[in-house]
């Protein structure tokens, strides 16, 4: 009868005995429960406990991944703020999509999906998805040789497309045995990418590249083989993600320097971790709904000179991105495909973009018009064809 506020986790609203049934609390509609992440608990048991319990309750709902169960359980939306709203407005920025094979020599899905028929031709429908099974891909992804392909062509991408910006990475892989191997791969990628520079192969910061590291960061179980000990201290990870989020160079007020520069995860600081410096996720571990939506705006936080984020797919989770977020309303997921654009498409916009903007200043008189940059500006004088130009 009197007005309150309580907060509480939702596992109170969980019977320990299984043969129990969560019992009820109040009936009065004068309570407003308020639900934040209401994506992950509210559409089993602990969700149905909870109003259950409290059955005439105002349940208002807060989530970032809407889903296609949320107008069902909780009615029509009060608000919706898009992703692509945001990145209209600044507060993130667009994500750019590649999907890439270990060999780092095929950049489009289709050339993906033509190197798996290739390399597994010899087998029919039935054993091509036992290929793809959970085990068999997990050792697949797992297995050195696949891992050091990798590694390399991600060092390749990362050096010359991210860390000449002071941006930096995170690798995302199938398991913590597969991390602790990435670790060794990418450190050794590095090393022979640096001897490549210092031959003279291209313009970047050799002395700052030499002092990035590479860190892993998972979690730990009791019953771990010792080599997975280094990479499971709490008290080392915290080290190693304020370093991740420092700037190159930069220490912190715990003497924590910004040479972390690559980290290494399975499950871990893939949702909910925030570091706007990070610009680039390396996908290789197949990731679905909820999480892959979270995981990929790792990379669209606003940062000082960042343009986009870059998500490389190395599993072609993205390639079949509609199946992978099928638990979304069918117009949430039209407005998160708006939001990764595919790198492929773009080049294809691009050169259709430079073909308007060369035919149309050729229409004009103006033959070349990189070398002509002043008859340009005195071109777009003249209000109407501005405007043209504009609008094109």
């Amino acid at each position: 009868n009197t007005p309150d506020l309580v907060m509480g986790m939702i596992h109170k609203f969980q019977e320990r005995e299984l043969k129990k049934e969560f019992p009820l609390l109040n009936e009065s509609p004068n309570i407003l429960i308020m639900i934040d992440e209401a994506h992950r608990t509210q559409y089993k048991y602990l969700g149905a406990n909870l109003k259950k319990s409290l059955p005439n309750a105002i349940r208002i709902a807060f989530t970032g991944t809407p889903i296609d169960k949320s107008e069902r359980t909780f009615g029509d939306y009060i608000d919706k703020y898009s992703i692509k709203q945001s990145v209209d407005d600044g507060i993130t920025v667009e994500i750019v999509y590649e999907g890439r094979t270990h060999s780092g020599k095929l950049t489009d899905e289709e050339a993906a999906n033509k190197k798996f028929e290739d390399v597994f031709s010899m087998l029919d429908a039935e054993e091509k998805n036992k290929i793809m099974g959970r085990y068999t891909w997990k050792s697949y992804l797992e297995n050195k040789n696949v891992i050091s392909d990798k590694a390399k062509d991600m060092i390749d991408h990362y050096v010359t497309h991210v860390f000449p910006n002071k941006f930096k990475a995170q690798v995302v892989t199938v398991s913590r045995l597969a991390a602790i191997r990435y670790k060794k791969a990418l450190e050794e990628a590095l090393k022979k990418k640096i001897r490549e520079l210092k031959e003279g192969y291209g313009n970047v910061d050799i002395n700052l590249l030499e002092k990035l590291k590479v860190e892993v960061v998972i979690s730990g179980n009791p019953n771990d083989p010792v080599k997975y000990h280094p990479y499971t201290d709490s008290k080392k990870h915290e080290s190693i993600i304020e370093s991740f989020t420092l700037p190159f160079e930069n220490i912190d007020g715990n003497h924590n320097s910004g040479d972390v520069g690559i980290l290494i995860v399975q499950k871990m600081l893939i949702t909910g971790f925030d570091a706007p410096i990070e610009q680039v996720m390396y996908l290789d571990n197949v990731i679905k709904e909820h999480n892959l939506l979270q995981a990929i705006a790792r990379v669209n936080r606003v940062y000082k000179n960042k343009s986009c984020g870059f998500v490389v797919d190395y599993v072609g989770v993205l390639k079949h991105l509609k199946e992978a977020l099928a638990i979304y309303a069918d117009e949430d997921i039209e407005e998160i495909t708006r939001v990764v654009i595919n790198k492929s498409k773009s080049i294809d916009n691009l050169r259709y973009t430079h073909t308007r903007i060369n035919r149309f200043f050729k229409e004009n008189g103006i033959d070349n018009w990189r070398e002509n940059i002043d008859e340009c500006i005195d071109l777009l004088i003249d209000e109407g064809i501005r405007s043209e130009f504009i609008t094109m």
